[in-house]
């Protein structure tokens, strides 16, 4: 079992924006406007960029289509009971996601929500029985964000590959 840790911030705006800009590793930067989704890897000094106009990225999107995505995939119901867990004197719904078909990559997440509705913490089982956890914490809600929140400046001698990271999917 191979552990790594990540840090960094996450900002999110609706509908399409988010950006995740990693302190661990080193710098390394996932963004998306909805229409694109660009990951920057600083060992490679390499830019991945996929157009997400005709693909369908999963958890990577927001909203309906996500929604849509974990509900076709899995069955979602409360783990163990719908009463709220409490962790560090902290109350939180669990959700139980059990995967339908072979295809959707994890066998079993759990998310951790808290009071609010938002999803504080992630712990997912893959068809290979990797364990995968993720953390979130300073969560701010309703704030105000710039354009420029949502910009990065890369190395001038960055390589930009066009990579269809993402399965294409029909009639969608």
């Amino acid at each position: 079992n191979i552990e790594t840790a990540s840090r960094g911030v996450i900002k999110y705006r609706i509908p399409d924006n988010f950006i995740m800009l990693y302190s661990q590793p080193q710098d390394q930067i996932i963004y998306s406007d909805g229409k694109v989704l660009k990951i920057y890897v600083p060992e490679l000094n390499v830019l991945g960029e996929q157009n997400l106009e005709h693909f369908k990225p999963g958890f990577l999107v927001s909203g309906k289509s996500s929604l849509y995505y974990m509900r076709n995939k899995f069955n979602i119901s409360f783990h163990k009971s719908n009463k709220p867990v409490l962790i560090n004197n902290m109350p939180y719904y669990i959700l139980l996601l059990e995967q339908k078909d072979v295809t959707s990559g994890f066998k079993k997440i759990l998310l951790y929500v808290n009071q609010f509705w938002v999803i504080v913490k992630a712990e997912a089982t893959t068809l290979e029985e990797n364990f995968i956890s993720i953390s979130f914490s300073d969560i701010t809600l309703n704030t105000k964000m710039t354009d420029n929140e949502f910009e990065f400046n890369l190395p001038v001698n960055t390589q930009t590959i066009k990579n269809p990271l993402l399965l294409k999917i029909e009639g969608d």
